[in-house]
């Protein structure tokens, strides 16, 4: 897919992240109907993109999902995907992207996102920026937030006749979206709680406790606090939970041993998002430079909170430009056709039961951007490729490209491949 941009430079970060989720959904109603949602169905997409500096936006990997396995089906050897939320596979996905731009670098061919240093490393042109976009709030801490009947957003005071007090943080997207998190949180009596929040104002940040909270309830995430950490107390209202601790994904059954997605986009904001393997590689880490959530009831101050805030007293990171990033997080209305509630003549005077898709899709869409004319896609089922046999479960065909064995191999024969002279700049002998 070619960069694209049809709109003047240099425009306001909320007007380019505005146009950034348009094109995001435009990509992905172009992707194949295969492993997409059927009309019962819903799904959460994700995508990362890349901005140059002239502000050209180029979508180059995205997916949907919502599963992900129990601790009794891991894979020690890397062949099976173990968590399968659109944020992990599209973050998996940007990693196969990085790789082969990675590779074309090493072949003297030229990329818009990637130049080589004179240290013979990998890294990002000046004025570059990563987008991330997901249709959901991520599991876990940024799931947690007060619920208050004033912090409806305006867009839904003008669908429905909801009478507001003022704008807040909280936004809502439909009455259909304020009527699944009600649903979907397991709303409780509101109570006492000494919960933190954060306060902005330009670049610092403060934490202040002890919120008068009788007032107010709590959205709920069914992501579980890691043992070890402190614990939620369970209590009616507004205490149910504890903020700023370690949770695994939700789910029933077999419980995972897979961390929430609002803890995996901490750490990438810790060590960036590129991960290991291409790290090998790379000079510095690449972070987020933008975080946008579109299309769901979220708050902009628990996705501080969640995805970097906690982690500012981080103590003794290591050497080689890691840090505490800070990315630019924003919260927009923008609503993914294939979400949990869908529009249609029998929601536009408000919520109806016909409005609520039944379950969550099995399959995953996985996509992302290996050249200029060449890219892949694939469709996962409990962390293999769609279509694979009983017998083949330990074969590599039944592997996705984006599993940990698949990039593990295109690594180590990427790095074969170069001149002992690089091999030594890169540390390997």
């Amino acid at each position: 897919m070619s960069l694209s941009r049809s709109f003047p430079e240099n425009i306001d970060d909320t007007k380019l992240s505005q146009i950034i989720v348009q094109k995001v959904l435009d990509h992905y109603e172009r992707l194949p109907k295969k492993g997409k949602p059927r009309p019962e169905e819903w799904t959460t997409l994700a995508s990362f993109v890349v901005v140059d500096a002239h502000q050209n936006i180029e979508v180059v990997s995205c997916a949907t999902g919502t599963r992900c396995l129990g601790k009794s089906l891991l894979d020690k050897n890397g062949n099976r995907v173990h968590d399968s939320h659109a944020e992990i596979l599209a973050r998996r996905a940007f990693q196969r992207y990085l790789i082969a731009e990675i590779s074309h670098i090493y072949q003297n061919k030229k990329s818009r996102f990637l130049q080589l240093n004179e240290q013979s490393r990998v890294e990002t042109v000046p004025g570059v920026k990563v987008v991330f976009f997901s249709s959901q709030t991520p599991c876990g801490d940024a799931s947690i937030f007060p619920r208050q009947p004033q912090d409806i957003h305006p867009e839904m005071k003008r669908k429905s006749n909801i009478s507001i007090e003022s704008e807040g943080q909280l936004t809502y997207t439909s009455v259909g979206q304020a009527r699944l998190c009600a649903n979907r949180f397991k709303q409780e009596d509101s109570a006492a709680i000494e919960m933190t929040q954060i306060s902005c104002n330009g670049d610092s940040i403060s934490k202040t406790q002890d919120l008068p909270s009788n007032d107010f309830d709590l959205y709920r995430t069914g992501a579980k606090c890691v043992q070890g950490c402190a614990q939620d107390s369970r209590a009616p209202g507004s205490s149910y939970h504890v903020t700023e601790v370690l949770r695994t994904k939700p789910g029933k059954g077999d419980p995972t041993l897979s961390l929430s997605c609002s803890d995996k986009l901490a750490r990438w904001n810790v060590l960036g998002c590129q991960g290991c393997l291409p790290m090998i590689f790379l000079s510095t880490p690449i972070y987020l430079d933008h975080i946008i959530i579109s299309g769901c009831v979220a708050d902009k101050r628990a996705l501080i909170r969640a995805l970097y805030a906690r982690l500012l007293d981080t103590p003794l990171l290591p050497p080689g430009g890691y840090k505490v990033h800070r990315p630019d997080i924003q919260v927009l209305h923008h609503i993914f056709p294939h979400g949990k509630f869908q529009a249609g003549p029998n929601c536009i005077a408000g919520y109806t039961d016909s409005c609520e898709r039944i379950r969550p899709c099995d399959t995953s869409l996985i996509w992302y951007k290996i050249s200029n004319s060449e890219s892949v896609t694939e469709v996962a089922v409990n962390g293999y490729k769609q279509g694979t046999t009983k017998k083949d479960l330990t074969s590599i065909k039944a592997r996705l490209s984006v599993s940990r064995s698949s990039m593990f191999a295109d690594v180590h024969k990427l790095f074969n491949s170069l001149n002992d002279e690089k091999k030594q700049c890169l540390g390997g002998r």
